[in-house]
């Protein structure tokens, strides 16, 4: 539901601003603006003609034309999607810690000559190499370092922009 809105409202500013560059009319931003949600939402294009009532060579185009915020929006809407299905890193990294620390509890409140014991040590040891490989120490960069990391990384950039010109 937020996260509808929070689409609404960045959808509104930028094809205010398409609107007044490209000449669009208001109802035909405002048919943009909610095939583009709906396309993010993963609606197929002939479910969203139905809906909104433009064939699909219309939407093809719109899609075609505004492909980079149709492809935010759609990453808002999985990031979305991760955090209600406890799918994110910090959700995962809970549920496995918080069941961590259940086994290495119960563990120790057992009897070592118990039968089901092994099992117990074999599910630590699981919990224990899952959050380690899944999970690793993350380092804190410095301002110098995350700026040579940027420039870095423009750099990668610029050069395969430069290969990408060459081969055309």
């Amino acid at each position: 539901m937020f996260v509808g809105v929070f689409l609404c409202v960045i959808l509104h500013f930028e094809l205010s601003y398409r609107r007044t560059t490209q000449g669009d009319t208001m109802k035909g931003a405002q048919q943009i603006q909610k095939f583009l949600v709906l396309r993010a939402q993963g609606k197929s294009l002939r479910t969203i003609e139905k809906e909104i009532g433009t064939n699909r060579g219309t939407l093809a185009k719109w899609e075609r034309e505004h492909l980079e915020e149709l492809k935010n929006l759609k990453a808002v809407e999985r990031d979305a999607m991760r955090e209600k299905y406890l799918l994110t890193n910090h959700a995962q990294l809970e549920l496995f810690g918080t069941q961590f620390t259940r086994l290495k509890k119960e563990l120790e409140g057992r009897d070592l000559s118990d039968i089901p014991t092994p099992k117990l040590f074999e599910l630590v040891l699981k919990y224990s190499t899952r959050l380690t490989e899944d999970f690793p120490m993350e380092s804190i960069h410095t301002e110098e370092q995350i700026a040579e990391n940027k420039a870095f990384e423009e750099e990668i950039s610029e050069r395969r922009s430069l290969m990408m010109r060459s081969f055309q």
